[in-house]
């Protein structure tokens, strides 16, 4: 970044000493601008002078230096070292390294929190990032090693490899991972970089029609449509991916999220002040569990009334958080 930017200045400099720039505001200086840089390429010797003064300013810590770039464009990193005698210079350049090694790829960039203005704190949170993955990772390990070892004690049993199946999806799907909900203007922004035939569905309720919206799993917003699904319009693609919810201990409520969205706009929506929009919530999760007890009555038992109750009160947050 920091060279970047040098860069683009020290052209920009060269060009203002050839007097292509006199008239910075002005239209007819940024047009002979453009004409001299558009015919430089024919102009031998300008491009030598120009070289030479692009390898002049990067061996000139004044001209292209982290402390300059942090003077320049973040005045408050200068404030907060002369106030508390740190090198928050250094300090920059460490977090700026640290955020390209944790963000190596433009994709992962985009839905990164940066505040360059605070490099100690940028520094922190991405060491408990890092912490919080090498613990994920180690317990995914772990969960692994446990799966070989009864598959390999009984290979033959194809409920067992199931179960252990189930379990590791509950364990990306269900609470506390549960699906992200959207709103309308989420999914029409995240549109516009998605390809035109990957397009996300909004459902009622905050769910996508054909992605899979829980932020742990590793299919999260990949386009889960069958051959007969992007022909005939359903989605057995998607509820594949969900099967596992019906196997051991259920975690699956029919039309859950329809139901949570309806309660809250009913019930807790309205509700200003925050002692009436407890007692609110409660009449929320209330209603939802009526429903779903004469759901049980008709169809059998549909999943542990302990983890509905747990998953009903995530989901009545993450509407009221939106």
């Amino acid at each position: 970044v920091v060279a970047s930017v040098g860069f683009a200045q020290a052209v920009a400099t060269f060009a203002s000493t050839q007097g292509a720039l006199e008239a910075r505001c002005d239209n007819e200086g940024e047009i002979k601008a453009q004409n001299w840089l558009n015919n430089l390429h024919r102009d031998q010797a300008g491009v030598e002078a120009l070289c030479d003064n692009i390898f002049v300013a990067f061996n000139t810590p004044s001209v292209i230096s982290m402390r300059r770039f942090a003077r320049m464009y973040l005045p408050r990193v200068e404030e907060v070292q002369d106030a508390d005698r740190s090198n928050r210079g250094l300090e920059l350049q460490v977090a700026m390294y640290v955020h390209g090694l944790r963000y190596s790829k433009a994709s992962s960039r985009l839905h990164s929190k940066t505040n360059l203005s605070d490099p100690r704190e940028l520094l922190q949170t991405i060491a408990r990032e890092e912490r919080k993955q090498v613990y994920e990772d180690r317990v995914a390990l772990k969960r692994k090693r446990e799966r070989e070892c009864l598959l390999n004690e009984s290979s033959s049993n194809r409920l067992l490899a199931q179960q252990l199946a189930a379990t590791d999806f509950r364990f990306l799907h269900a609470a506390p991972n549960l699906p992200k909900l959207f709103t309308l203007s989420e999914v029409e922004e995240l549109n516009w970089s998605r390809p035109p035939t990957d397009q996300l569905e909004l459902m009622a309720g905050g769910l996508l029609r054909h992605h899979c919206t829980c932020q742990a799993c590793p299919f999260y917003l990949k386009d889960l449509r069958t051959e007969k699904d992007r022909v005939l319009g359903t989605r057995h693609g998607l509820f594949k991916h969900l099967k596992h919810f019906l196997i051991g201990d259920r975690d699956y409520w029919p039309g859950l999220h329809v139901h949570c969205e309806a309660a809250y706009r009913k019930h807790v929506k309205k509700v200003a002040s925050s002692s009436s929009k407890s007692e609110a919530m409660k009449s929320a999760r209330l209603k939802i569990l009526n429903v779903y007890a004469k759901h049980s009555t008709k169809q059998g038992k549909l999943g542990d009334n302990e983890r509905l109750v747990v998953t009903i009160d995530s989901i009545l947050k993450q509407l009221q958080d939106q």
